[in-house]
């Protein structure tokens, strides 16, 4: 009985860690790649059952606008702004598009994938990244997209602070 319970615990974090790690993503040195080019980017998620949510969305002119959505059925937000400067807006625009972005499936829900598997009321994201004249929406069910939307969602939260 105890053989199982260490071996319930280890499985637990392997588990756990390894879907964590994000250690594979290096960061790929910027050397002005995107100057010049418009740069929008934006990030929700937003859970069906609690109705709470967060997005972020980074303009073009270095504004961060941060909302978090309370209960998204009555619109409660705090909103807040904050500035980064425009090398900084680059290179995350750059780490997207190095991380294959642009390359990634408009949708990843387990609703119409894998149905069995999936649990209802669970959280929504969404991505959008629009750099010079290229413009992807990413849509994701309950975590069921490649572990690169968990290290971009990273990234964003990192930049936006």
């Amino acid at each position: 009985m105890k053989l199982m319970k260490v071996l319930s615990i280890l499985l637990v974090c392997l588990f756990f860690f390894g879907c964590n790690n994000y250690d594979e993503f290096k960061e790929v040195p910027y050397k002005g790649q995107l100057e010049g080019k418009f740069i929008e980017i934006s990030y929700s998620r937003i859970n069906g059952f609690s109705g709470k949510g967060s997005s972020l969305t980074f303009q073009d002119d270095g504004k961060v606008i941060s909302q978090v959505y309370e209960n998204i059925y009555s619109h409660d937000t705090i909103n807040k702004e904050s500035q980064i400067s425009r090398e900084k807006l680059e290179n995350l625009a750059f780490q997207i598009q190095e991380n294959k972005y642009f390359e990634l499936e408009d949708s990843y829900d387990c609703r119409t994938q894998n149905p069995k598997d999936c649990l209802t009321d669970q959280d929504e994201t969404e991505f959008k990244v629009t750099i010079g004249d290229k413009t992807k929406t990413v849509k994701e069910y309950d975590d069921h997209g490649p572990k690169v939307l968990r290290h971009i969602q990273n990234l964003l939260t990192e930049y936006a602070s």
